[in-house]
């Protein structure tokens, strides 16, 4: 991804941290689909493609919660390694998934991962979790214990959910879809700065590697493999910076959003002007308004 420039960033950071925006959008979620039905965004994508921190901005935007479906799979793998599981031993492997004990906060757009009430979020990102982490996702049994969680948390609000499987398997229903990827080099280099800034020195060449190989095994897996969906937005964020995704995902949401707002206008329904949904009485046309010239905004 290519960087802003530094006044970029300011008028960006501007825009973004805007109260009157994130209210607005806020309030228009809350009004269309908390109450008619889950306002989902389904992110999937390759590793190490801005999946995560695209989430969260968009979790922080819309005011709802984030969901890093990666840190479900490392949570899970961490678990394996510490208890040293045979994965391959059916029943070792059996016993160990059904004795985890993994929790998962979402906090302010960010996914706090708690292996037996340790906070393990830091951990999860180390490069021997994720050397060996592709070995524990492809097994059905996890991805299904992972899936649980992912609708368990969906059915208690609305979210933004990232993954690999998200728009194809875990939400295939979901309002918007999106899929994001990026050549494996810039892919690489940004795995490198993660990982220099926790003190691990895997060489770059290492890492490509690890990535292709992860892209591999990611799309050839026979369970939930990683694809494109048909009605799924892709973006390619190789010269792109993470800010730039997140612009057109939210044009995409904002437009769709205020398409939703005049369809649910338009049934007359029962709770339109309830003072908990859309403030006073008789203010839909001026919310309207103020949606569409958002969604307008380019």
């Amino acid at each position: 991804m290519r960087c802003f420039t530094k006044l970029e960033i300011k008028v960006y950071k501007y825009w973004y941290n805007s109260n009157i925006y994130t209210m607005l959008l806020q309030k228009a979620c809350c009004i269309i689909y908390n109450n008619t039905m889950n306002f989902i965004v389904a992110i999937d994508g390759t590793v190490a493609s801005g999946k995560g921190t695209v989430a969260r901005m968009l979790a922080r935007r819309f005011g709802v919660i984030c969901l890093d479906t990666g840190a479900l799979y490392r949570g899970i793998t961490i678990h394996f390694m510490d208890n040293e599981v045979d994965i391959t031993d059916t029943v070792s492997f059996n016993r160990a998934l059904g004795e985890i004990d993994l929790t998962v906060k979402c906090v302010e757009g960010v996914t706090y991962v708690y292996l037996a009430g340790e906070d393990i979020s830091t951990r999860i990102r180390e490069n021997d979790v994720s050397v060996m982490v592709p070995q524990v996702a492809k097994i059905p049994e996890v991805r299904t214990k992972v899936r649980e969680i992912q609708q368990r948390i969906s059915s208690e609000s609305s979210l933004i959910c990232e993954g690999r499987d998200i728009t194809s398997v875990v939400f295939p229903d979901a309002r918007f879809k999106f899929y994001l990827t990026a050549s494996v080099r810039q892919r690489a280099l940004r795995r490198l700065k993660d990982l220099r800034e926790n003190g691990d020195n895997t060489p770059l060449e290492d890492l490509e590697k690890q990535i292709s190989d992860r892209d591999y095994a990611d799309m050839t897996r026979e369970t939930s493999p990683l694809v494109c969906v048909k009605d799924a937005v892709k973006i390619d964020a190789s010269k792109i910076t993470a800010f730039e995704v997140v612009r057109r995902m939210e044009n995409i949401i904002t437009k769709a959003i205020d398409k939703d707002y005049k369809k649910f206008l338009s049934k007359g329904h029962p709770n339109r002007n309830d003072k908990n949904l859309s403030g006073e009485r008789g203010d839909d046309e001026n919310f309207k308004s103020k949606i569409k010239c958002i969604a307008e905004t380019e």
